[in-house]
């Protein structure tokens, strides 16, 4: 691919990622919640790492298929758009607290995601078109993505114990 698909291909997924956000503006009223804090835990951090790890690991599995690429824009969205419901909440809540998880979101796991979601669309739409590529990069993208939300879900449970 050229390198103005590699630009388009990045476009779209982060235009379906603010649309998400954007949406959930729009349909999601603001409203109180409670943030305990129970400290760092490792149960903490399990909760944490699976609640994030899912949407890398529900992407990687699409790329493999055929029609992948599809599903993984209604992942992307559904991300955006559980972000954007964060960011109603705590803006309106913790506006501290909401700062510091967008730079780690923006550091870390967005970053992630992307490349992610990307490598899982470029995959699956050639498997879709029937063209061989090599999947070393795709299954060592993966274990890298494992170790940065472990990293990624540690500094959440630290910066919740301290802003929350």
């Amino acid at each position: 691919m050229g390198k103005k698909n590699n630009n388009r291909g990045l476009q779209i997924i982060a235009t379906l990622y603010i649309i998400g956000i954007i949406s959930s503006f729009i349909i999601v009223s603001p409203g109180t919640i409670q943030i305990t804090n129970d400290g760092v835990t490792v149960l903490g951090i399990i909760k944490t790492f699976c609640l994030n790890y899912w949407y890398i690991f529900i992407m990687w599995v699409l790329g493999l298929s055929i029609i992948g690429f599809i599903f993984n824009l209604f992942v992307i969205f559904f991300r955006g758009f559980v972000y954007g419901v964060l960011v109603i909440y705590l803006i309106r809540n913790n506006f501290t607290y909401f700062f510091a998880i967008t730079i780690l979101d923006l550091i870390l796991f967005l970053p992630l995601f992307f490349t992610m979601s990307y490598h899982s669309i470029i995959t699956s739409y050639a498997n879709y078109k029937k063209n061989h590529i090599k999947n070393d990069f795709y299954f060592k993208l993966m274990l890298i993505s494992v170790v940065l939300i472990f990293i990624y879900s540690c500094l959440l449970e630290i910066i919740g114990g301290i802003y929350a």
